[in-house]
């Protein structure tokens, strides 16, 4: 699963992509998603916690998904297992940003099939290698 994730990534056509990004922190969802319009995606969505972007996931088609471990009412590992066990989602490229410096959960997340993670805190240099390794840039048409 995880490596078919990797593959839907490797093809991303970034003027059609859609990305969802999901952290209960405002902040952190607007710096992640200026990152992204960095690659030239613009369709980017957020959403405050699992629970809104299950009805996001419900409702429209992404190309990635990006969340924040830590959140409430619905954990972001709560939200990768609901999207993994769901047909319609379980092949979304899914990165899980955490705090988290317990590498015990971390496998736990790549064992329930994150396709990958980001410790926080980050810099924008290491969100942009962390995404560069899932995005192939193409020019613009």
């Amino acid at each position: 699963m995880v490596d078919r994730a990797l593959e839907v990534l490797a093809m991303l056509d970034v003027r059609t992509a859609r990305m969802l990004v999901v952290d209960d922190s405002r902040t952190t969802r607007r710096i992640v998603t200026s990152m992204i319009h960095g690659f030239g995606i613009w369709q980017v969505d957020e959403a405050c916690d699992g629970a809104e972007a299950l009805d996001l996931l419900d409702r429209r088609h992404y190309s990635l998904l990006i969340s924040d471990w830590r959140m409430a009412p619905m954990s972001g590992f709560e939200l990768l297992i609901a999207v993994r066990a769901n047909p319609k989602t379980r092949g979304l490229p899914f990165l899980m940003i955490t705090a988290e410096n317990d590498y015990g959960e971390i496998i736990n997340a790549k064992s329930a099939g994150a396709t990958s993670y980001l410790m926080k805190p980050f810099t924008m240099e290491t969100l942009n290698a962390k995404l560069s390794r899932f995005v192939e840039a193409r020019p613009a048409a």
